[in-house]
């Protein structure tokens, strides 16, 4: 039997839902974040409902390709968070003691040759290198779950953003009041 020959819609509907999998890969995790990132990009608007059922979508699509369920994922990238920021909490503990450090050597005088040896102890304050790998361990952390308040991103004039944004929310209300209304854009 012939396959359904795909219309012009669902490709574009199917190439946007590629775009939201793959900007979820990249760490945008909400349905607002991707919708203003699609905007970002040149993507035609897609509201945040939409994006929401791409998302319900292409986690489907990840289910039915054998793919670990985003719950695992997430515990899986938690984890190896946690061993990160431990090994670097170690090190970092290690950089704080003393340091030792031992030099030999050998010298010449009327009472011939002698060895001489010579230990240097100093205090560390830590190397804070290890303090950045932890801090990008949180950071991560916090971006994985959720944890970060959205930024707000102004483009251009902020007088031009606050009109498209009151012309937005009048869009929503008429169609709140009338469903079968649609406006073209």
């Amino acid at each position: 039997m012939a396959r359904p020959k795909r219309t012009a819609e669902q490709t574009a509907i199917d190439s946007r839902r590629s775009k939201v999998a793959e900007l979820h890969a990249q760490g945008y995790r909400t349905a607002t974040a991707i919708a203003e990132r699609l905007t970002e990009l040149g993507w035609k608007a897609a509201n945040r409902r939409t994006i929401g059922h791409d998302l319900i979508v292409v986690r489907g699509w990840w289910r039915d390709a054998g793919v670990k369920s985003m719950d695992e994922w997430m515990l899986e990238q938690l984890a190896k968070l946690d061993r990160i920021e431990q090994v670097a909490w170690d090190a970092w503990e290690k950089s704080t003691g003393p340091r030792e450090r031992s030099r030999t050597g050998k010298t010449t005088g009327d009472a011939g040759a002698r060895t001489i040896a010579q230990i240097d102890k100093q205090d560390s304050h830590g190397d804070p290198r290890y303090l950045a790998i932890i801090y990008q361990c949180i950071d991560r952390r916090c971006k994985l779950l959720g944890l970060d308040k959205p930024t707000k991103v102004i483009i251009g004039d902020e007088q031009i953003n606050d009109a498209i944004e009151v012309e937005f929310k009048t869009q929503i209300e008429q169609q709140t009041a009338d469903p079968t209304q649609t406006t073209k854009g």
